[in-house]
């Protein structure tokens, strides 16, 4: 699995070598297989990981937040090809999945648990002209008593991560984008406006990084 980074605000046009020249608050960003564009906040870091046609994760990482676990907000884009396995990051194993509902299924059940709740259900929206789920999954996630940002501690002293996290799941015929917002309860409001741009900008150019153009 192949790993780099690089910065969204590289793209920008305007160099902003002069004063009179305001950044933008977002800009268009261009996927490296040429498969989909969409807007991303300005000057975000931008990390990439594939694994060939089969996978792969845009991830933009915006300024320093503690509401956010780790520090940082974030979103991701990524691609999987249907019944392709591929390696997870750190050797955490491998997946596969079928399907897009085969994918939300088992998110639900491995990431969140039974106790998950659902601040918006999984329901029909529509993006880049094609129908795709989105959903809104809460669950509480046990971390370190070192853990710094984006915990919090309640009275019994446990130390956890209300996560809020956002999904957009996009099925096609060989396979299924994924737009992922992984907020935390008290981070989720601060940019659910940048999340909402960069889906309702998402356009589908090919079906993947190896199919044919939409």
């Amino acid at each position: 699995m192949r790993t780099t980074a690089s910065w969204a605000s590289l793209l920008l046009s305007c160099a902003l070598l002069s004063s009179s020249c305001s950044p933008p608050k977002y800009v268009r960003y261009n996927s490296s297989a040429g498969d989909f564009s969409t807007e991303v906040p300005y000057a975000w870091q931008v990390f990439y990981e594939e694994n060939g046609s089969d996978y792969y994760n845009y991830t933009f990482i915006g300024p320093f937040d503690g509401d956010f676990y780790r520090g940082a907000p974030s979103m991701s884009i990524r691609w999987y090809a249907k019944n392709r396995l591929h390696p997870l990051p750190l050797h955490a194993g491998e997946e596969i999945y079928s399907s897009a509902e085969e994918y939300i299924q088992t998110i639900l059940r491995t990431v969140y648990g039974p106790k998950a709740k659902f601040p918006q259900p999984i329901h029909q929206i529509d993006v880049s002209g094609l129908p795709a789920e989105h959903f809104i999954v809460s669950a509480v996630m046990d971390v370190p008593p070192s853990t710094r940002y984006g915990a919090v501690t309640n009275d019994k002293g446990r130390v956890a991560v209300l996560r809020e996290h956002a999904y957009v799941v996009i099925p096609r015929s060989n396979g299924f984008y994924v737009l992922i917002y992984p907020a935390t309860e008290a981070g989720y409001p601060k940019f659910e406006a940048k999340f909402n741009e960069l889906v309702n900008s998402f356009r589908i150019l090919r079906d993947g990084p190896a199919g044919a153009k939409a």
